[in-house]
């Protein structure tokens, strides 16, 4: 990207090596590398991802709420912030 490296997802199906959004697909994980190395730099104008990606400590409040219970919370050893935050789950699993 023009402001610097970037991260992008490198997939394997079917026994082929491909990046996210790409059709290209390659056979080892070296062809592919050697592809983009050599190909001239291109830039997105959109970003490939079409969902929201919820946050980490979204995603890990719902995993402890799950596991242990909104019931059970008061009984795991937390400091007040966290525990008012898992306590502040909005949904019911």
């Amino acid at each position: 990207m023009a402001s610097g490296p970037t991260s992008i997802r490198v997939h394997f199906q079917a026994g082929r090596f491909h990046l996210d959004g790409s059709r290209e697909s390659f056979d080892c994980l070296f062809e592919l590398l050697e592809h983009y190395v050599a190909a001239p730099p291109r830039m997105l104008g959109a970003p490939l991802r079409q969902r929201r990606v919820r946050p980490l400590q979204e995603l890990c409040r719902q995993r402890i709420v799950a596991t242990v219970g909104r019931e059970n919370l008061a009984r795991i050893p937390l400091n007040p912030v966290l525990r008012d935050y898992l306590s502040s789950f909005p949904f019911q699993i």
